[in-house]
C-alpha cells in the first residue's frame, strides 16, 4: 500500500501528464477519478474481488440475474412511464 506523500507525488505525475488536456475540458475531478481508478485501495480491491467471486458462485448455481429488458420494465413501471414497443 502507497503512503500518502507516495499517493500525493503518483497523482501529481499522473495529473502533470493530463494537464494539457484542459484545453478539451477535462476537470480536476475527471483527472482525480481517472487516477483513482487506475489506483484502486486494498478495500477497493477486496470488495470487488468479494463481488466476483459471489456473482462466479452464482453462475456456478445456474443463477443468471435480471434481464435488462427486465429491469427497464421495473424502473418505467415505478416511475409510472410507459414502455413503448
Amino acid at each position: 500500500m502507497m503512503s500518502t506523500r507516495q499517493q500525493l507525488e503518483s497523482f501529481y505525475r499522473f495529473a502533470s501528464e493530463h494537464a494539457g488536456l484542459e484545453s478539451g475540458g477535462i476537470s480536476i475531478d475527471e483527472i482525480y477519478a481517472a487516477w483513482r481508478s487506475r489506483h484502486p485501495q486494498a478495500e477497493e480491491l477486496r470488495e470487488s474481488l468479494g463481488a466476483l467471486g459471489e456473482a462466479s458462485a452464482e453462475l456456478d448455481r445456474g443463477e443468471t440475474g435480471t434481464s435488462a429488458e427486465e429491469v427497464i420494465a421495473d424502473l418505467y413501471g415505478r416511475l409510472g412511464l410507459v414502455v413503448d414497443g
